[in-house]
């Protein structure tokens, strides 16, 4: 059945992918298949009615949820609840970069900057190739003050076809701010 919704989610049929997996929740309340159906409502749109579904399979146990559930949360302005899911994934899946960039992306949206650095090396641990990593580390640093870190870091992606030009906003405000820094008495 997982199969056939992938299939279908690839192939752009929301609706069937949708009806495959309420099907699905009929004949069982599987963690895994919860969190397929938050993820569609995502993709949907329905950011609401992900959330209730996300934490569904988040109570369920399912700690790709937890994550998942976190991000939606603290997008919903619920930070303390958001903190809580995030840190759960990271216990359940202490060797999951996604579960420790989520803590890091709560820690720093609840303004918690050395949480979101240890989550951030963390994941820059577990991935040491993926820039985004690299981005998120840097902008833990940045909140902590630690400029030149910050700015090691975001040099090393500017390439990057992805997020080079994040890195390079993002460098761009250092030196303001720092211009502004210098001009002030």
């Amino acid at each position: 059945m997982e199969h056939v919704r992938e299939g279908l989610t690839e192939a752009g049929r929301h609706d069937l992918a949708f009806d495959v997996i309420r099907k699905g929740l009929a004949q069982t309340r599987s963690p895994r298949m919860l969190l397929r159906k938050a993820l569609l409502l995502v993709r949907g749109g329905s950011k609401k009615d992900a959330i209730v579904a996300m934490r569904q399979a988040a109570d369920a146990g399912e700690p790709r949820a937890m994550m998942n559930v976190a991000l939606l949360l603290v997008d919903a302005g619920k930070t303390e609840e958001a903190l809580e899911w995030a840190k759960k994934s990271v216990q359940l899946l202490p060797m999951h970069a996604p579960a420790h960039r989520a803590l890091g992306k709560v820690a720093l949206f609840a303004k918690l900057p050395d949480l979101a650095l240890g989550a951030f090396e963390a994941a820059l641990r577990y991935e040491p190739r993926n820039p985004a990593n690299k981005y998120n580390l840097a902008l833990a640093l940045v909140a902590l003050a630690r400029l030149d870190e910050a700015r090691a870091y975001l040099n090393g992606i500017l390439a990057d076809p992805v997020i080079g030009w994040r890195a390079n906003k993002e460098l761009e405000a250092i030196i303001a701010g720092e211009r502004a820094r210098s001009r002030s008495p």
